[in-house]
């Protein structure tokens, strides 16, 4: 086996995630966020493994926890520039103030990761309480539009947490616990 084969093979191996197979999308920030330089967004549904006693959360100690992502993600997805886009303008550039219920949740992480694939910055949500938690953390008044963040989990064939949840119905919810 060739040099440059044993690279490509060595290099789809270590990058399931696509890295070696998709090209790397500009990097652009809103708000200021996530001010740093990133080269692919995935987004990740996973399975919540909480206990009544505790919060789960990907994001704990200024970091993602990858070997729990691995452990309990369910989907993944990569997102075009035009996606990562919409997901840093519905995250931190909304007029939509909603405020989050005392739970938290969450079944999706969108993860900004650098050329070396590793993760620089993550956005991880909650659908059922309507809460969202950045890494770097941003402070955004609870300025975030979920009805845009629904959508865009939902083209990119992640769902909204929970399998009876659909689109509409999430957005009628939202309605409901929000007004328009």
């Amino acid at each position: 086996m060739s040099r440059l084969a044993q690279l490509i093979a060595v290099t789809i191996y270590i990058f399931p995630c696509g890295f070696a197979s998709g090209g790397e999308i500009p990097a652009k920030s809103v708000n200021g966020w996530p001010g740093m330089p990133y080269s692919r967004v995935i987004g990740y549904s996973f399975d919540n493994p909480h206990s009544k006693d505790d919060v789960f959360t990907l994001l704990r100690d200024d970091k993602l926890n990858e070997a729990q992502l691995k452990e309990f993600k369910t989907k993944e997805a990569p997102l075009n520039a035009a996606q990562v886009e919409r997901l840093l303008n519905a995250a931190f550039s909304s007029k939509i103030r909603i405020l989050g219920a005392a739970c938290y949740e969450p079944h999706h992480v969108f993860v900004f990761y650098d050329r070396d694939a590793k993760p620089v910055a993550a956005i991880e949500i909650c659908f059922h309480c309507d809460k969202l938690v950045s890494l770097p953390e941003k402070d955004t008044d609870w300025h975030h539009d979920f009805a845009a963040l629904a959508r865009l989990s939902w083209e990119l064939g992640l769902g909204l947490g929970s399998p009876k949840l659909t689109l509409d119905g999430y957005l009628e919810l939202l309605k409901q616990r929000h007004g328009d």
